[in-house]
């Protein structure tokens, strides 16, 4: 695949160019490897209130809460990492969010190829369900959530929204979920692009098998989900896009907006927050203006254009 275009801090902090060769698990600690360094730059600029509390019984399962000093119950923006990441891979686009009068929730789960499906979004599910209990307590407001996350995180989120078993199971209650914006995520285990994805066909190996059909978000849906922004790079030579076709198809269109952004691969429809001037962030600030507004954040008079 050609490198992705040129975009300033991309540059500055991830490398250019990853080879199709090489797996999942070496792609991931790249990305890492760029949030370390963003970080160093991010701390700096505010006194962000930052807590890490414990969701369930493992060691695994905790949560950072990052919020602006302050008394206001703030929309929460709920977001689940990518594959071998943790949930400190938020720190950049926490900023901008954080600036945008939301309190943001990054969460750690199980991961493949040590847990197996569906472990991870059981630990999804039981974060969510903290949330809505006791955000209340430390800064947010759990009757407006936003759900996201990024690749792995990305199918993570659409499961959570998808899967009205899980509501059930976990007593979790979708209408306080005002809108999700999946990012670069996998979202139909069958189709036939995936398998020419060394990535993706390794992921099927790793957790999907034999679980796919419970494993593609696109093939539990209602129709009643809430609204939603689909966000993936036109060259995303790693999960293809037809991923985010196929969920948008299985969507109601008039709450749905499918963003396949010309010239972003994988990693940099999420690591654009190291410049949020960049498409995908002004897309997504947008969408929360729509469904999940703020003082710093309004309602547009004339709505969300799709």
């Amino acid at each position: 695949p050609p490198p992705p275009p040129p975009n300033t801090d991309y540059e500055r902090y991830y490398p250019k160019y990853v080879d199709s060769k090489e797996s999942l698990t070496a792609i991931q600690f790249r990305d890492l490897q760029a949030v370390r360094k963003a970080e160093r730059v991010i701390w700096l600029k505010w006194p962000i209130s930052h807590e890490t509390i414990p969701y369930g019984r493992l060691q695994i399962q905790k949560l950072d809460i990052y919020k602006l000093p302050g008394d206001a119950h703030d929309p929460v923006i709920f977001f689940i990492h990518a594959g071998n990441e943790d949930k400190e891979t938020v720190t950049f686009a926490a900023h901008t969010w954080l600036s945008l009068g939301y309190t943001v929730v990054s969460i750690n789960h199980r991961c493949a190829p040590e847990n197996s499906f569906p472990e991870m979004v059981e630990d999804c599910n039981m974060a969510l369900k903290w949330v809505m209990d006791h955000i209340q307590d430390h800064g947010g407001d759990p009757e407006n959530l936003a759900v996201t996350g990024f690749s792995c995180g990305g199918h993570m989120a659409a499961l959570l929204v998808t899967d009205t078993k899980s509501h059930e199971k976990y007593g979790i209650d979708i209408s306080k979920v005002k809108c999700w914006f999946p990012m670069s995520g996998f979202y139909d285990m069958d189709l036939k692009e995936n398998l020419i994805s060394p990535v993706i066909k390794q992921y099927i190996e790793w957790i999907c098998v034999p679980y796919k059909q419970a494993a593609s978000p696109s093939a539990m849906t209602t129709g009643k989900e809430p609204p939603c922004l689909i966000v993936h790079g036109g060259d995303d030579w790693c999960v293809p896009k037809t991923n985010a076709v196929s969920l948008y198809n299985q969507l109601d269109k008039e709450k749905t907006t499918l963003a396949i952004i010309k010239g972003y691969m994988h990693a940099n429809i999420f690591y654009c927050y190291l410049n949020s001037d960049h498409e995908p962030a002004k897309l997504i600030k947008n969408f929360l203006a729509t469904h999940l507004p703020t003082k710093q954040n309004p309602k547009p008079e004339k709505g969300y254009k799709k």
